[in-house]
Formats: structure tokens, C-alpha cells, sequence
């Protein structure tokens, strides 16, 4: 049987449906607080993703560029759905040396999702949805190093948690339970879940699969 998917010297895939563009283009700049870095939204294949590049503009670029590939490493290790998935690394026309191909994320940050006075039920579901997230990096031997309520996107479709921005020199977890601390405050859920957030707070957690079977067996108390 004819393949239906084939690649061209035109650069296009031609498909059943139609030809998919699998040149990279329409880029736009995406705000970026690492000085090092480049991040663009390009289109490909018909789909938005994030690329991440060295920042031209820094010096030196070479230890840059072994942050970014260490973050690749890192990244490639981590697949679970309440992570923003990172697919391949090479060079991409336009930008500075070898690059993360990123899944984007269609949708807003969780401040942005908490302006909408989302329901308890809404709210208790991100909850769930960011402790199962950091215990499933956390057993990875993982920390996140950035968690805040900016790199947590909540999708569009579905209300999903998406985490974003890991950073790639963090190595100490402890100062992510007391950012998760400050998440699910800011979620303001119901008083039967301070004593697992004060936990959290005060550093009681050594691990994150502790935190997530005490978040659960809060979650099934009816007080």
C-alpha cells in the first residue's frame, strides 16, 4: 500500500488531506527572564510549537548552549500529561545553535484561570492535578526550581495543568513543596487541606509520593 505521508524537496508533506508545510515559519518573539535564552512560536506541519535558542546576544554562548542541551537531557526524561512536553533538539533556519523543539500550550496561566472564579470542584482538580505532576517529576529525581503561578498553564480544552519553564540548574526539591504550598493556598481550597499544606510549608515532605498519598486520603474525607 502507497505510503500516504510523503516528504519532498519542496519541503512539504503531501497527505490524503492535503500538503502540510514542514518548514519551520511564522516566528514571534515569546517574553523569556533567562538572559541566555531565545524563545520564538513558530509554526510547522501545520501545528504551533516553542522554540528555544541560544540568545545571540550572550556571551559566552558555548555555556549557554551546554544549559540548553543539559535542559534537553532533562526535559527528554519527563513525559507526563501535566508536563509541557519537549519532542526533539536540532538547529532551526534563523536561530542560534541546537534547539528545543517544545510542545506549546494553548492556554492561561493560573492566575489568569483564577480571575474566572473557577468552581471548588474546578479548583480541587487543579489541585490534584499539580501534587500528582510534582510527585511524577520529583520520582525522576527531578525539581523544578520555578514553580510559580506563571508556569503553571491551565489548558483551554479541558482545564489540563500544564508545567512550563523548568529550570535546568535546579537540583535542591525542598524549595518546590513550599511553592507548591503557595499554589494550592492561592486555589483556596477547603480547610481539611492545611494540615498537607503547612507540611509543605514547614518542610515535612521528603518525598513527592508521600505529599501525593496524604493529598488523596484528604481528598476522600467528607471534613
Amino acid at each position: 500500500m502507497q505510503d500516504s505521508k510523503i516528504y519532498n524537496s519542496s519541503s512539504f508533506f503531501e497527505t490524503e488531506e492535503g500538503e502540510i508545510d514542514a518548514r519551520f515559519t511564522d516566528f514571534s518573539d515569546m517574553p523569556c527572564r533567562r538572559q541566555w535564552l531565545c524563545l520564538k512560536r513558530v509554526k510547522r506541519f501545520g501545528q504551533w510549537w516553542v522554540v528555544k535558542g541560544v540568545n545571540p546576544e550572550f556571551e559566552p554562548r558555548s555555556k549557554a548552549q551546554e544549559k540548553l542541551d543539559h535542559e534537553f537531557e532533562r526535559g527528554m526524561t519527563l513525559w507526563h500529561p501535566s508536563l509541557a512536553r519537549m519532542i526533539a533538539q536540532q538547529e532551526v533556519p534563523g536561530m542560534e545553535g541546537r534547539c528545543i523543539i517544545e510542545e506549546w500550550v494553548d492556554g492561561m496561566s493560573l492566575d489568569a484561570f483564577l480571575a474566572t472564579e473557577p468552581s471548588l470542584e474546578a479548583r480541587q482538580d487543579i489541585s490534584a492535578q499539580l501534587v500528582e505532576a510534582v510527585r511524577y517529576y520529583m520520582s525522576k529525581g527531578v525539581a523544578h526550581g520555578n514553580l510559580k503561578s506563571s508556569n503553571v498553564l491551565i489548558t483551554h480544552n479541558g482545564a489540563r495543568v500544564k508545567l512550563i519553564d523548568f529550570d535546568p540548574e535546579a537540583v535542591e526539591s525542598q524549595s518546590d513543596f513550599a511553592a507548591l504550598a503557595l499554589l494550592l493556598r492561592q486555589l483556596q481550597l477547603p480547610h481539611k487541606f492545611n494540615k498537607v499544606i503547612k507540611r509543605c510549608e514547614k518542610g515535612k515532605y521528603a518525598t513527592g509520593e508521600k505529599l501525593h498519598q496524604d493529598f488523596a486520603e484528604t481528598t476522600k474525607r467528607r471534613r
